[in-house]
């Protein structure tokens, strides 16, 4: 399945794309863990001693996901620069419900919160089930926009101030390999965004990275992308954005 990434059985990954695999990943375990803490930082944590002085100057940043802790702390430390606009991606172990308390005081100091659908739905289990509810529940912590991926609509775009909401489609291209999708889109959608202010033409960009980067495998596949190629893609994805 093209739609799905392996991150337990690399092999599967690579075998379901037709592509060799790397001899420098022979015995590769992933380390990867769901698990999120309150209280104890995790070795992937960031430090504020991480933080290299020249990123508080910048203008725009964007948070992957990363632990709770981290994500916790990240945003209040930008802030203290010249960071005017944060996005951020959520974490799975964190999108669950014994969370719940914890959400508002996460998501207070960001501009826009990026989630898919599956985690939000387990965030909210058992309190909501409309999805555009949930945004505007989130989007009262804090965030000015709210933006779930959704399995079957594409981009689910709430904008709290204005109180809008619009459904962004996923661009529909050749998919070669789905890894680096959800970043791409952040990355897009942030830039799009401190270009333009515009949360739905930031959406539009995100969903055109998105694109870009799932036809093809490797993280320098997207950088020969013709800037003509994007222009079209916009266009004709904009056609098809409605607010709802």
């Amino acid at each position: 399945d093209l739609n799905t990434t392996h991150f337990q059985n690399p092999v599967q990954h690579f075998a379901d794309r037709g592509l060799s695999y790397p001899t420098e990943l022979l015995g590769y375990r992933s380390n990867i863990k769901n698990h999120c803490s309150r209280i104890d930082p995790l070795p992937q944590s960031i430090q504020i001693s991480d933080i290299p002085e020249a990123y508080l100057d910048a203008g725009a940043v964007h948070i992957c996901p990363i632990d709770y802790l981290s994500h916790l702390m990240l945003p209040s430390i930008f802030r203290q620069g010249q960071v005017s606009i944060i996005t951020l991606s959520s974490t799975t172990g964190y999108m669950d419900p014994s969370f719940w308390e914890e959400i508002p005081g996460l998501l207070s100091e960001i501009t826009a919160f990026i989630t898919t659908e599956e985690e939000i739905r387990n965030l909210f289990l058992g309190r909501q089930t409309d999805l555009w509810e949930m945004a505007k529940i989130l989007g009262s912590f804090g965030p000015e926009y709210v933006i779930i991926h959704t399995a079957s609509f594409g981009y689910y775009l709430y904008d709290r101030e204005g109180n809008k909401r619009w459904t962004v489609p996923d661009y529909q291209s050749k998919r070669v390999d789905p890894t680096g999708a959800g970043d791409a889109f952040a990355g897009g959608f942030l830039a799009g965004y401190r270009e333009l202010y515009d949360p739905l033409e930031a959406a539009v960009m995100g969903s055109i990275a998105a694109s870009v980067v799932t036809e093809g495998s490797g993280v320098y596949y997207a950088a020969d992308t013709m800037p003509e190629l994007i222009r079209a893609r916009q266009a004709a994805l904009k056609e098809l954005v409605r607010e709802v």
